[in-house]
């Protein structure tokens, strides 16, 4: 978990920025020229369990925007494959993710105003596309995005024989729990902020998943 709270005077600049960023692999794999012969059950098993929390709170006081940002990647798969060849009673073949993000995200009192140089809470809003039915959103007093890519499969692909005298099973699982929080209540309106242009406290909260779930043979 990250948590950052806001410090910052310039209201053209990111005032709080909490990032988690999480890459895992799990994989359980009979694969090459591998050659199993058990008399008994044979469970071939993979679990991955990732939790991202990110929290940029700028409520306290301060000026300029928050960011609240969170990224899991995850691959899990159990497999055989290749050239490997298994005989068992019975075999199982079990693939299982968790994934769990939040990100947060409250803007400062004096809230954001128009910038030089695009801050890191811009850059996520134009890397999303942020919108709105007004159109493109490039600066937000409040910002919170939460991504995960996650890809589980369980499968049995190989050019050999896979003999199972009971049961084969090929399961896979995911289950995947994203939210997001954007909140802008805590700047209060200033016509006069920004050369008169005022200052900002639009609130955006992004959720992207690329989620990807299968079994198998």
């Amino acid at each position: 978990a990250d948590m950052s709270s806001a410090g910052s005077s310039d209201s053209g600049t990111d005032a709080a920025v909490a990032s988690v960023i999480l890459t895992t692999d799990s994989a359980a794999r009979i694969s090459g020229d591998a050659s199993v012969n058990v008399t008994g059950a044979l469970t071939v098993s993979a679990k991955n369990a990732s939790l991202a929390s990110a929290i940029a709170d700028g409520s306290k006081g301060g000026a300029g925007a928050t960011l609240g940002l969170t990224l899991i990647t995850g691959t899990t798969e159990a497999s055989v494959s290749g050239n490997a060849s298994v005989t068992a009673g019975s075999m199982k073949v079990t693939a299982e993710s968790t994934n769990d993000s939040t990100a947060l995200a409250k803007s400062t009192p004096a809230g954001a105003t128009t910038t030089a140089s695009q801050t890191d809470s811009q850059k996520a809003l134009d890397a999303n596309k942020a919108g709105s039915s007004d159109g493109k959103i490039d600066l937000a007093g409040a910002v919170a995005v939460g991504t995960v890519v996650s890809h589980t499969q369980a499968f049995v692909d190989s050019s050999q024989l896979i003999q199972s005298t009971g049961t084969l099973d090929i399961e896979s699982h995911t289950v995947t729990n994203s939210q997001t929080f954007a909140d802008g209540s805590s700047t209060a309106p200033d016509s006069g902020a920004d050369s008169g242009k005022g200052n900002i406290a639009i609130a955006v909260g992004i959720g992207v998943g690329d989620l990807h779930n299968n079994a198998y043979a």
